[in-house]
């Protein structure tokens, strides 16, 4: 029988350029904390031509599916989106927006500067770069390993409490609010907080860094009014309604006294973002809080770390019950 010469689809150095691009790609999504989607048909295929070289086993991973691009999968994830970009308009923002209304009161549009970098945030002008940006919806082992602390409401047995446990202290506040409520077996579900409470957005510069964005998307308590005497000295973000400061000043003052605050940008036209998913959430946390319980006196202002916990849930027992207006 002659031989048949195999016709080259890709030369050799081809194949290696692709595979180290294949590599790259997939380290940085895993930096980024995402899990990539697939092909299932594509996958199957790939490991049935690779098992038993060098007497190695290829196979299907154990979460195939559900990571696969299926078109049951496709209707759940774009429910999903729709979801966190309605709250997203609801919570975020544009620094621009404020720019304008600022603008509208005064007059004048106040002139934007860049600020050095310095320990505890930076204000960057990237008008004429547009960050391309995109929802993460599925997470690492890792990272969903590292939640389960994040928004654990007890500690293990010699465990310390964490320096700013912001995202443990709205977990432990829902946590105790659904014990005062009648609630059905699935509502129980919204007062038990986790990653899935949150639409965590990725930004991506020019440089190759990744910047974070979370908002808080649980809906089981509504917003408090503004309350005290007085509430016209509270930033215009709580007056507003606005979910979340754009400023860093503003985002500074919801960090406890003597508790390093994470590294954040203000981007103009985005908003705050921050170095990683952990800290996007704390700080996320910190804004729903300060914006439940901060309130003002014609003298000082109560923050929210200000407020013990039994303070905090008699507040939202209140706001239930209808006598939390006119408060002070």
């Amino acid at each position: 029988e002659a031989y048949q010469e195999v016709p080259v689809v890709w030369e050799k150095e081809k194949v290696k350029e692709r595979l180290e691009q294949a590599a790259l790609f997939h380290e940085s999504s895993m930096q980024m904390g995402e899990t990539l989607v697939c092909f299932p048909e594509k996958i199957d295929e790939l490991c049935r031509l690779f098992d038993g070289i060098e007497e190695c086993t290829f196979s299907l991973w154990d979460n195939f599916w559900e990571e696969a691009l299926t078109k049951e999968n496709l209707s759940a994830w774009q429910k999903e989106r729709k979801q966190g970009a309605r709250v997203e308009r609801d919570y975020h923002v544009p620094v621009a927006d404020t720019v304008a209304q600022e603008a509208g009161n005064s007059g004048t549009v106040p002139k934007s500067s860049n600020q050095s970098k310095n320990q505890q945030g930076a204000i960057t002008d990237t008008k004429d770069e547009k960050l391309q940006h995109h929802s993460i919806r599925h997470f690492k082992k890792d990272i969903q390993a590292k939640a389960v602390r994040w928004f654990s409401t007890s500690l293990e047995d010699g465990e310390n409490i964490p320096e700013f446990p912001s995202t443990n202290i709205l977990a432990l506040l829902f946590h105790l609010l659904g014990e005062h409520e009648s609630v059905t077996k699935n509502e129980a579900r919204k007062f038990k907080i986790s990653l899935d409470d949150w639409e965590i957005s990725c930004f991506k510069k020019k440089t190759g860094e990744s910047l974070f964005r979370a908002c808080f998307i649980n809906d089981a308590v509504n917003l408090n009014p503004v309350f005290g005497r007085g509430k016209n000295k509270l930033p215009k973000w709580i007056k507003k309604n606005r979910g979340r400061p754009s400023k860093i000043a503003e985002a500074k003052a919801c960090v406890p006294p003597a508790v390093a605050i994470p590294n954040m940008e203000e981007i103009h036209g985005v908003g705050l973002l921050f170095e990683s998913i952990h800290d996007a959430l704390k700080m996320e946390a910190a804004f729903w809080l300060e914006l439940q319980f901060a309130h003002a006196t014609s003298s000082s202002t109560r923050h929210w770390f200000m407020h013990t916990m039994d303070q905090m849930l008699h507040i939202l027992l209140r706001h239930k019950e209808g006598s939390l207006n006119g408060a002070t």
